[in-house]
């Protein structure tokens, strides 16, 4: 054998394992993918959930996720950003907290009425362009919220 069939031979093998490697942690990341899109979904079914409780107790105009878990960036951490939109909301916040159902470990609500979601979308709060840009409605939308009802 000569000398350049045993470094062709060393190279191929070289090239083999990289390639093998690289098809393995290509592999493992989508096992990855895969978990934290379950688990997104998870997060967002159980938020649905809560937010169908909202809709018997309030009168719910609109409801989105936003945050990290909309974006899909969350991590074991994070809590579910939910901003609830309803009619008559109690002028307090934490009565307005009082006034919605036991919220489920995790989920962070923000509680608006519709006024002040048009007020907080003139003036460009972070909050609603956020989930005006990235958010996960759950009920409503932002169409629903730019006008009074009829």
């Amino acid at each position: 054998m000569r000398d350049t069939d045993a470094v062709n031979q060393f190279v191929d093998a070289q090239w083999r394992a990289l390639r093998d490697a690289a098809s393995e942690a290509d592999h493992a990341a989508e096992q990855v993918i895969a978990r934290r899109r379950a688990e997104r979904e998870r997060l967002l079914i159980e938020t649905r959930a809560y937010v169908e409780q909202v809709g018997e107790t309030v009168a719910l105009r609109a409801a989105v996720v936003y945050g990290s878990v909309a974006r899909g960036d969350f991590n074991l951490w994070s809590d579910v950003d939910l901003l609830v939109v309803a009619e008559e909301l109690p002028d307090r916040l934490l009565d307005r907290l009082d006034a919605l159902p036991a919220r489920p470990p995790r989920v962070r609500v923000v509680a608006w009425t519709p006024q002040e979601w048009r007020a907080a979308v003139a003036r460009a709060n972070p909050i609603a362009v956020e989930a005006m840009r990235d958010g996960q409605w759950l009920n409503g939308g932002p169409g629903l919220l730019r006008q009074p009802p009829q």
